[in-house]
Parts: C-alpha cells; structure tokens; sequence
C-alpha cells in the first residue's frame, strides 16, 4: 500500500504520508545498483565489477537509496493522489523522509 494517511491542512493543501514496502523499494535498489554500478569502484575489483554486497559494505548500505527513492517515487505518488480522491493541481513540496532502510521508506509531502 502506498497511502498511509491523507489529512486537508488549508485550503487546497493536504498533507499525505506515503510508505513503500520491501518489495517495490528492493525492485529500486536494483535498479539504482545497476544504474550506477560502472561508475563505482571498490578495492580488490574491476571497476564496475563489484558485487552489490560489496558496494554496501565498502561506502554504507544507503548508498543506493537517493536513486532508488528517485525510481519508485513518481508511481508511489501518482497512486496515492488516486487513492486520497485528491485533484492535485501542483508539484509536491515540502518533503519530509521520515524512515527509509532495506525494509522500505516512509514519507510525508504536502500538495
């Protein structure tokens, strides 16, 4: 499920919370490895020939999260401005990530 909650805050402005679960946020991680992957070096490896765990342990396990968050974002967003009802005229702003790890993200954004 991508809508956690949908609050009106003003007028013309809600305030959504969005989660992301293991699943679809390991499906970005992926991609976002396999994106960048020929960029990266790591020590003892061909650059670009890195294994995925290696990269982790190397530069931190969220190495991969900004562009992975980047990839599934837009469908996350679009299904939980259908979910809420809402008739969104304007870009998201106000971004706030409140949890991410392996195990998915939470966010919460005003439109």
């Amino acid at each position: 499920m991508s809508l956690k909650s949908a609050q009106k805050t003003d007028t013309n402005l809600y305030t959504l919370e969005l989660t992301c679960d293991k699943e679809r946020f390991g499906a970005a991680l992926q991609k976002a490895y396999e994106k960048q992957k020929e960029n990266i070096t790591v020590p003892g490896f061909r650059k670009g020939k890195a294994p995925k765990a290696f990269i982790e342990k190397y530069y931190g396990e969220s190495i991969f999260y900004d562009d992975a968050i980047d990839e599934v974002f837009p469908e996350l967003y679009a299904a939980a401005v259908e979910e809420a009802a809402i008739d969104a005229v304007g870009q998201p702003f106000d971004f706030e990530i409140k949890t991410v790890s392996k195990e998915g993200f939470e966010l919460s954004l005003k439109v």
